[in-house]
């Protein structure tokens, strides 16, 4: 795995990255407090410029009641997806299975949903019962059983 990273120091920070994931350029890490985390399955693609965010850096709280309106969150990531270049992941934020994300997606929320198109700021689904594969040719995909392309 190569991962380019530029973070602040984290003590305890809770990082779990899983088996076969690849991290293409820079990606940053804003993890805490400790009992957040980010998680990150297995066989994902992340492009360049992701940024994993678990906390709020500055507080935002209703002035009447002092309730604290922006709650650092966990943000998980499942396994087999394509995340695209300059997507941010916000506290809270969790996607399922083979999923893509599209170029400047802001997840914000939890998708509970496999096979689909994520895109916006923030985020929607765009298409659903969808795949991906890593080979940009025909030829070269391995189809997984009921897989087919969709000619245009």
């Amino acid at each position: 795995m190569f991962c380019g990273t530029s973070a602040r120091k984290a003590s305890h920070a809770k990082i779990i990255i899983k088996d076969n994931n690849i991290f293409n350029g820079s990606n940053n890490l804003i993890i805490g407090p400790l009992d957040k985390k980010l998680e990150i399955g297995n066989n994902n693609l992340f492009a360049n410029h992701i940024i994993f965010r678990c906390r709020n850096d500055h507080l935002i709280y209703d002035k009447e009641s002092l309730e604290i309106l922006n709650i650092d969150k966990d943000v998980i990531i499942g396994d087999n997806n394509w995340i695209c270049e300059y997507v941010t992941f916000l506290p809270k934020a969790k996607i399922k299975n083979n999923t893509v994300v599209s170029t400047g997606t802001i997840v914000n929320k939890e998708i509970n949903e496999s096979n689909v198109l994520l895109v916006g700021r923030p985020v929607t689904i765009k298409r659903r019962n969808i795949n991906w594969s890593i080979s940009s040719s025909k030829e070269k995909i391995d189809y997984d059983n009921s897989i087919k392309l969709k000619e245009e």
